[in-house]
């Protein structure tokens, strides 16, 4: 093996262990090493929309593993597939296979990036008898209005979906009304329901927070209260500040993160 393939055999590990597999295979599954000069470390990949998520969502992930296999002055740059060497692959195919290749319809298809090497498409879970987790359905990452000013909140609010505990926890993101922090918590709490299907979120509101805490306490319900909120993998609380002056809030709330930090 090269020293190219050497070095990205060992980051790929590091990173399959940071990935679910929907992601690992319709990101990173087909990502090739390429020899080049000693202190970078280039990589092929089959399209613009690979290399283009790459470098918005997984860099730091990359960047971190090369650091921890001691390859910390590598460069990292990826190279798309050119046309000429799909056509070469094409031409390995059977002829119905290449013609499909070819087609419309299979350019169509690899829009989907949760579809795996073996054809199974990791479809989103079904919410017909889920909860919504308490989400507009508007507020994901492809709809977030990218810019200069929201670069750094956006990329840590990836991270933090992609490895949900383990990176930025917790996350608090600040900024003034109207800035698209709701959209961004959203967004995480989307992403992670997608791609951690067993993870329990909930989204909800400082308000509605009180007011359930008030409820509970006038229905005797603290338990049933507490429970809900401490039994989940990924909560998302929005407009904290509003917590401010309300002591008893704010000690419920307490315990509630312990409980989740610790757990």
């Amino acid at each position: 093996m090269s020293e190219a393939g050497e070095i990205w055999t060992a980051v790929a590990q590091l990173l399959r262990a940071q990935l679910n597999e929907a992601v690992w295979y319709s990101t990173f599954q087909d990502v090739v090493p390429i020899d080049t000069e000693a202190d970078v470390l280039r990589v092929r990949v089959p399209n613009s929309l690979v290399r283009d998520k790459i470098h918005t969502r997984y860099l730091p992930l990359i960047t971190g593993a090369l650091e921890e296999i001691g390859a910390a002055h590598r460069r990292f740059e990826i190279e798309v597939r050119s046309e000429q060497t799909m056509l070469d692959l094409d031409s390995t195919l059977d002829p119905s296979l290449a013609r499909l290749a070819q087609s419309d319809e299979f350019a169509s298809s690899r829009r989907f990036d949760t579809i795996d090497r073996a054809g199974v498409h990791h479809a989103p879970a079904s919410t017909e008898h889920e909860p919504s987790a308490g989400l507009n359905p508007r507020y994901t990452f492809e709809t977030f209005v990218k810019g200069s000013s929201n670069q750094f909140a956006l990329a840590a609010s990836l991270r933090v979906a992609e490895v949900p505990g383990r990176s930025y926890n917790p996350l608090f993101i600040y900024g003034a009304a109207g800035l698209g922090k709701t959209h961004l918590l959203q967004a995480i709490g989307h992403y992670v329901r997608l791609n951690y299907q067993h993870h329990v979120v909930r989204y909800i509101s400082t308000e509605n927070f009180l007011n359930e805490f008030i409820d509970a306490i006038r229905l005797s319900s603290t338990a049933a209260f507490k429970r809900r909120y401490r039994e989940v993998d990924v909560l998302l609380v929005d407009d904290i500040q509003f917590i401010e002056n309300r002591e008893r809030v704010q000690e419920e709330f307490f315990h509630t993160f312990n409980s989740l930090h610790g757990a």
